[in-house]
């Protein structure tokens, strides 16, 4: 007798989301999550029924704690663990949504500690306990999850043309504006340029 598993067991789950990227300075960061320690892009499991793009935008909004909301995305980056299969797309931020994930964050945590809620009504929201920008230049090099490498590798030469091309923009720019290899500071959060 052979057992068939639609959603069972051994079946692998799909995981939809974004590597996140932002413009500061020009300069272009990769946008991460801290999520049990190690750092992730924007992602999580498809529901029974969802597509691929729908579990990615709706994944994207929740873990960015309803901050980063889009309409569309392709999910050109797609690989597989012994577990899951990922689907991942490449989205740009601002990087004032940064304040606005941490803004968004502090006000859930002290609704469910004033009404007293369930937190797993609200995990997906509070999965990311924290949110970072790594430049572009030397992220090759950084010791990140085997899950979070591979869309990093899959998009990096996208996303150093777009650096090359703000580079070759800065050469026509106002000689006032500020050095980017200086240590720069948005909000509570230092942000190191490598």
């Amino acid at each position: 007798m052979y057992s068939i598993y639609i959603y069972g067991p051994r079946m692998k789950k799909h995981s939809c989301g974004a590597l996140l990227y932002t413009i500061y300075k020009n300069q272009v960061f990769v946008v991460l999550g801290m999520e049990k320690g190690n750092w992730f892009p924007f992602k999580g499991t498809r529901e029974h029924g969802e597509s691929n793009n729908d579990a990615a935008i709706r994944e994207i909004c929740e873990e960015t704690c309803n901050v980063v909301k889009i309409k569309k995305i392709d999910l050109d980056c797609k690989y597989s663990t012994k577990r899951k299969y990922y689907h991942i797309g490449l989205v740009e931020i601002q990087y004032t949504d940064i304040d606005k994930f941490y803004e968004n964050r502090r006000k859930l945590t002290e609704y469910i500690k004033k009404e007293n809620c369930d937190n797993e009504k609200f995990y997906s929201c509070l999965e990311k306990t924290y949110i970072d920008m790594f430049h572009i230049n030397g992220i090759l090099s950084r010791n990140f999850h085997n899950v979070t490498m591979k869309p990093i590798k899959y998009y990096y030469k996208k996303l150093m043309n777009i650096q090359n091309k703000l580079n070759s923009s800065k050469k026509h720019r106002s000689p006032h504006c500020a050095p980017s290899n200086t240590i720069t500071k948005i909000s509570n959060m230092p942000i190191l340029l490598l």
